[in-house]
């Protein structure tokens, strides 16, 4: 299982994602958050495996990304 947002920590700063953030968006965080939702997307969509997502909350508040799991492929 994998939650979007939780995927590089509240800080991209030195990691790989971080020129979504300064070049791609020009410091928006809110639209590198998407672009970077985007990319994660599209990873699981290309996966020959079988995975599923939703919005889902944890302690009661809505968690701010998508979270994929696993499930069986239908057949």
């Amino acid at each position: 299982m994998q939650t979007s947002s939780w995927i590089h920590g509240a800080d991209c700063n030195g990691t790989v994602f971080n020129p979504i953030y300064t070049r791609a968006c020009n410091g928006d965080e809110r639209a590198a958050a998407k672009g970077f939702g985007l990319i994660v997307w599209d990873t699981f969509l290309r996966r020959d495996d079988g995975w599923a997502f939703g919005r889902y909350e944890k302690d009661g508040a809505p968690i701010e990304g998508l979270t994929y799991f696993k499930i069986d492929p239908p057949r």
